[in-house]
């Protein structure tokens, strides 16, 4: 990359959740941003959730990057022309959903097509480091994001337990947060550990792994009325008009874990 970032310039497709994140995280690594849009309300609306996230981020000690709020916000700006958006820009990204802002979670998955040219799996796996994210690259096609088919599967057995009566919703979402999440930081490479590699893990597990998984059963839809019953339970505790708070809540820690992750990864590296 060129060392003047700042006179490169990145165009995204999209304003939503993913596209102004990404904004925000070339912006704190130094290169132009402009986000495109075809609801003109729909930028500013997207350029105003910049300005508060940055202030939250700053007054939290949690900004990336060595710019401050305003040469970061000066790198951002939004258009409603397509064409304005895509000229001159080095690097294209495209957003139509929203999932878990990239801005707090750095995993990107990169996904080439059988047609794809290899350079740009090369420059893309390089930017996404350069600008702090850890990128890993998808090498077949399959349905669904590795990330979504692994979380499908423990929402799939997080229901399962619940439906059977197993335990409420809330003690089954503290089993993760303040259990499994808390090691399950590489499922394969902690398998490995706890056992003293795989091989003694298999050795040991298998058969007990095999029983239980043979347990779970088929899949099940998330039907009413167990699906009524675990919203009402979530929304005892979180009400609807109180999502944009718990979510800043949600988002301020994964943060401050990245910089402690950060922290640590500087003084013991890998």
């Amino acid at each position: 990359m060129a060392d003047r970032k700042s006179e490169r310039q990145v165009g995204i497709i999209g304003s939503g959740l993913i596209g102004h994140s990404f904004a925000m995280l070339y912006a704190a690594a130094g290169y132009r941003v402009r986000m495109y849009d075809i609801k003109p309300e729909q930028v500013q609306h997207a350029l105003s959730i910049i300005d508060d996230q940055l202030e939250h981020l700053s007054q939290n000690e949690l900004l990336r990057g060595k710019l401050t709020i305003k040469e970061q916000r000066a790198l951002i700006t939004g258009t409603n022309d397509f064409a304005e958006c895509v000229k001159d820009a080095f690097f294209i990204q495209v957003y139509i959903y929203a999932t878990n802002p990239p801005f707090y979670t750095p995993l990107m998955e990169v996904i080439p097509a059988p047609w794809t040219d290899p350079e740009v799996v090369v420059t893309t796996k390089e930017l996404m480091t350069e600008i702090g994210q850890v990128p890993v690259i998808v090498k077949k096609e399959i349905d669904g994001f590795v990330l979504n088919r692994i979380q499908y599967s423990i929402i799939g057995e997080c229901w399962r337990l619940y439906e059977e009566g197993v335990m409420s919703a809330e003690d089954i979402d503290k089993v993760m947060s303040e259990g499994l999440g808390r090691r399950y930081a590489g499922p394969l490479e902690i398998t490995y550990l706890n056992a003293d590699g795989l091989l003694i893990f298999g050795d040991l597990y298998r058969e007990t792994l095999y029983r239980v998984q043979c347990s779970f059963g088929h899949p099940k839809k998330m039907e009413v009325p167990t699906l009524e019953k675990i919203h009402n339970e979530i929304a005892a505790r979180i009400p609807l008009d109180k999502l944009h708070e718990r979510r800043k809540w949600r988002d301020i820690r994964l943060a401050s874990l990245q910089k402690l992750k950060n922290e640590l990864d500087e003084s013991h590296p890998k």
